[in-house]
C-alpha cells in the first residue's frame, strides 16, 4: 500500500509544475466569456503569454510583461520607481 504522505507530496508537485502562473507577478489566467451572433454567452479561460526563461540558473516561467521589464537597464527601473 501506499503511503498516503507520499501522494499528497507527488499530487502537490504535479500542481505546482502544471500552474499557469507567472513566478514574479503571480498573475494567473482571467475568464471572459465568448458571445456568438445570438448573444449566447460560452464561459473560457484567458491564459497569459507565458515564456520559460533561466534566471540565476534557475528555469523559470515569466509572463510576456515581466520578460520585457526584466530586459530594461536598471536606470530606467530606479527612474520608474521613483515615480
Amino acid at each position: 500500500m501506499i503511503n498516503d504522505k507520499f501522494i499528497i507530496n507527488h499530487l502537490s508537485s504535479i500542481i505546482e509544475n502544471m500552474s499557469k502562473r507567472c513566478d514574479i507577478c503571480g498573475q494567473g489566467p482571467t475568464r471572459g466569456a465568448k458571445r456568438s451572433h445570438s448573444n449566447r454567452q460560452t464561459l473560457k479561460r484567458q491564459y497569459l503569454n507565458l515564456q520559460s526563461a533561466v534566471i540565476d540558473g534557475k528555469k523559470t516561467k515569466l509572463c510576456a510583461r515581466c520578460l520585457k521589464t526584466s530586459k530594461k537597464p536598471a536606470k530606467a527601473k530606479a527612474k520608474a520607481a521613483a515615480k
